[in-house]
């Protein structure tokens, strides 16, 4: 299986920014599930594997830190990438992601952090992986 036909569960409150990344890493190729909360994220989660998972820090309920954290006590080796505008996460959430991607950045950034992250390209260092 190519990096592009991966499997990326995208997570976001915004509904408007999560439709745009879903339909940027559809055109790159990758498998796209979306939704809008961290419960729906983990009830996904516990009816399929996925390949890797993208999140927003600043969401209602269950924040972005919250949600890496439950995803790595029920599944430890799933890539994480934080997409956030927000940049001062706690460390106890860095930990937790494989990579951090501020959305000024744009969706190229998280399309690439994927890449890498899915392929274990050692292109961006170090590891864990962060762009802003």
């Amino acid at each position: 299986m190519s990096v592009q036909s991966k499997l990326i569960l995208c997570v976001d409150d915004n509904d408007s920014l999560l439709d745009t990344l879903q339909r940027y890493l559809t055109a790159k190729g990758f498998r796209v599930i979306a939704c809008s909360d961290g419960e729906m994220a983990l009830r996904l989660l516990a009816s399929g594997p996925v390949d890797a998972v993208v999140v927003d820090y600043e969401m209602p309920n269950m924040n972005g830190g919250d949600l890496a954290t439950a995803i790595r006590l029920r599944s430890p080796f799933i890539p994480i990438v934080m997409f956030s505008g927000s940049v001062d996460l706690p460390a106890s959430t860095l930990e937790n992601v494989d990579g951090f991607v501020e959305k000024h950045s744009g969706f190229s950034s998280v399309g690439r952090m994927l890449e890498s992250i899915l392929s274990g390209s050692d292109s961006i260092n170090p590891s864990p992986y962060f762009l802003n």
